[in-house]
């Protein structure tokens, strides 16, 4: 009984009726959920956008490394090269020492 006399008086307080009002928090609900659908996709275009950045430049990070560690096998190569020759140039100023001492 005092459902009924709330709702009346309600309904005299307001102009529009609870259907209406109803309705109203349903359009107002469908808005609310499209716009965080669109929030969502926006956001995980985002990420894949990021993840896709961060992707391709891990992997210009990782030729660089290759490139640098060649570089630095290739220097390693070189300097050993040169101290094997100046080696073998003391070597042979040595032995001919030697030599012309005897």
């Amino acid at each position: 009984m005092h459902d009924i006399k709330l709702k009346v008086e309600l309904s005299l307080m307001f102009p529009c009726n609870f259907a209406e009002i109803t309705n109203q928090i349903d359009r107002d609900n469908v808005k609310f959920n499209s716009a965080v659908q669109r929030l969502e996709e926006t956001l995980y275009k985002q990420i894949a956008d990021v993840e896709r950045r961060l992707q391709q430049k891990i992997s210009e990070l990782q030729n660089e490394i290759q490139v640098s560690i060649q570089q630095c096998q290739d220097e390693k190569r070189s300097l050993e090269s040169r101290l094997l020759d100046s080696i073998h140039t003391i070597a042979a100023n040595l032995e001919n020492r030697i030599v012309s001492i005897n």
